[in-house]
């Protein structure tokens, strides 16, 4: 069991130890049934944090002008005094990132386009996560008539455009006369 005269070490994992702060002392018996216990010590075992995370909106769509999207930031974290990391990243792969101007529970930011993962951290501990996705707004310009066009009647006016989108495509281009759609244009026409 032990070596005489030398000071051999003792372990033993206590498994699932019950919440709470406990006093723990080790006590140890020779083989004359001789015993001493040690100085105490104080052990707090906490609970588990649990957390819960918002971000909003889930869905976000940044105009073509813009290449950000105002994103709010909300979480819960039981115990309330457990100190959280809040971070975020592009999807699939991009680099990790805090979440700047968190105070109480809250964050505000601007995130850029695309799809992103926001994580809710304990140490090394996953509490809570949320993807998020991100769409730019496709980019349109009219191509004819030039502006100030004029036209005598009887006649028409060959509406064209040009659109594009950054993570996606364009699905429809759609002419307005004001705010009445005149129709829809034909890919690859130039109207």
């Amino acid at each position: 069991v032990g070596i005489a005269g030398s000071g051999s070490s003792y372990s033993l994992t206590w498994n699932s130890p019950p919440v709470g702060t406990d006093t723990i002392t080790a006590k140890a018996t020779d083989d004359n049934g001789a015993q001493t216990t040690s100085a105490a010590r104080t052990v707090i075992i906490r609970a588990a944090p649990t957390g819960t995370l918002s971000v909003t909106p889930g869905d976000c769509t940044i105009p073509a002008n813009q290449s950000t999207c105002a994103t709010a930031v909300a979480w819960t974290v039981q115990p309330s005094d457990t100190p959280v990391s809040l971070r975020y990243r592009a999807l699939p792969s991009g680099s990790w990132q805090d979440v700047p101007n968190q105070s109480g529970g809250t964050a505000q930011l601007n995130r850029p386009g695309g799809s992103h993962r926001f994580e809710l951290r304990f140490e090394d501990r996953l509490l809570a996560n949320q993807e998020v996705q991100g769409n730019r707004a496709p980019a349109v310009s009219l191509t004819s008539p030039a502006n100030n066009h004029t036209l005598t009647l009887p006649g028409s006016v060959t509406l064209g455009a040009t659109a594009s989108d950054q993570d996606g495509s364009v699905t429809k281009v759609e002419f307005f006369r004001g705010t009445t759609s005149i129709g829809v244009g034909t890919a690859g026409s130039g109207s």
